[in-house]
C-alpha cells in the first residue's frame, strides 16, 4: 500500500479539476472582471451549468421562482453563491467516476459534507460574520481527500475504511496510523494543486485539529469542524467514522460557543434536513 508520502508526491496522477473551475477562479482574482464574465464561462460547460441550475432550484434555496439560466441564478442568489456553487460542482464532478467503484456510500458522503457546509454556514449568518458563502464551500470540500485517498490507493485505502470501522475507530487516527498521513492533509494539497486560496485550504487542513490553524482563518476552520462534528451526532449523511466525533474544545473557544449552544445549532440544523437531501439529490 502506498504511503501518505508516496502519494503526495504523485498528486499529478489525481483528477484534476474542470476547466471551467480554472477559468472561474481567474474571473474571482480579477478586479476587473463582471457578474457577465462568470455567467459566459459557466454556462459554456453544460454539464456544470445544468448542475448549478438543479442546486439553484432544489429546496435548499427556497425561491418563489424557477432558475432558468445561469444569469437568473446570479440575479437570485448572488455572484459569490453562485461562485461557489460552481467551484463545489467542479469538485464533486472530478470525483464521481473514483467514488461510484468504491465502498464509500457517495450519496451521503456528499449529504455530509453538505450538511457541514450547511451548518457553518448557519452560524455565520446567525453571528452576522462576513464569509458565509466561503466557510460553505469549505464545508463542502472539507473531505476532498477522503476521495483523493480512494482515487490514488482504492485497495488499501478500502481495507482502511473497513478496519476503522470494524474497530470503531476514528478514520482519521487509522489513516495517521496506517499512512503517515491523513485525509484533511491530502485534502489541503490537492486545494493547493488546484489553485484553491488560503480561505479554503486552511480549513479543509484542520478541521479535524481546528486549534492548529492559523490565526486568519482560524474561525473558519473552527466552523467547518463544529459543522463536521454535529452533521456526524445529528446522522445527516456519512463520511466513514462508525462513531461520531467528539467536538474539538478548540473550536467552542474559537467561536465562543457554549456546548449548549452548540446542541441547539445542532437542532437547527437537523430541522434543515430536508432541504440538505434536495441539495445532495440536485448535486447528483
Amino acid at each position: 500500500m502506498k504511503n501518505f508520502d508516496e502519494i503526495s508526491r504523485s498528486l499529478e496522477a489525481l483528477p484534476t479539476i474542470p476547466i471551467v473551475v480554472s477559468r472561474v477562479l481567474r474571473v474571482v482574482e480579477d478586479s476587473a472582471s463582471s457578474a457577465n464574465d462568470l455567467v459566459d464561462i459557466i454556462q459554456n460547460d453544460q454539464a456544470i451549468c445544468s448542475k448549478v441550475l438543479r442546486v439553484a432550484n432544489s429546496a435548499y434555496y427556497g425561491l418563489r421562482q424557477q432558475v432558468t439560466t445561469i444569469g437568473h441564478a446570479v440575479v437570485l442568489l448572488g455572484f459569490e453563491t453562485v461562485r461557489n456553487l460552481c467551484l463545489g460542482v467542479g469538485v464533486f464532478r472530478s470525483f464521481l467516476p473514483y467514488a461510484q467503484r468504491q465502498v464509500l456510500d457517495i450519496e451521503r458522503f456528499w449529504e455530509h459534507t453538505i450538511a457541514s457546509g450547511v451548518c457553518a454556514r448557519m452560524l455565520w449568518e446567525e453571528q452576522g460574520w462576513p464569509g458565509a458563502d466561503e466557510v460553505f464551500l469549505a464545508g463542502l470540500i472539507h473531505d476532498i481527500g477522503r476521495l483523493a485517498f480512494l482515487a490514488a490507493e482504492p485497495k488499501g485505502y478500502t481495507e482502511l475504511i473497513q478496519k476503522a470501522r470494524k474497530d470503531a475507530a476514528p478514520m482519521v487516527e487509522v489513516e495517521r496510523e496506517e499512512m503517515g498521513g491523513t485525509h484533511a492533509e491530502l485534502g489541503a494539497l490537492l486545494c493547493e494543486r488546484w489553485d484553491f486560496g488560503p480561505g479554503l485550504v486552511e480549513p479543509v487542513h484542520w478541521h479535524h485539529d481546528p486549534g492548529e490553524s492559523g490565526e486568519e482563518f482560524a474561525r473558519r476552520a473552527a466552523g467547518v469542524a463544529l459543522g463536521n462534528c454535529l452533521s456526524h451526532r445529528r446522522r445527516i449523511g456519512w463520511a466513514v467514522d462508525a462513531l461520531p466525533p467528539d467536538i474539538p474544545q478548540a473550536a467552542l473557544d474559537r467561536l465562543e460557543l457554549t456546548s449548549e449552544q452548540a446542541d441547539a445549532l445542532a437542532d437547527r440544523l437537523e430541522n434543515r434536513r430536508t432541504e440538505i437531501e434536495s441539495f445532495t439529490e440536485a448535486l447528483m
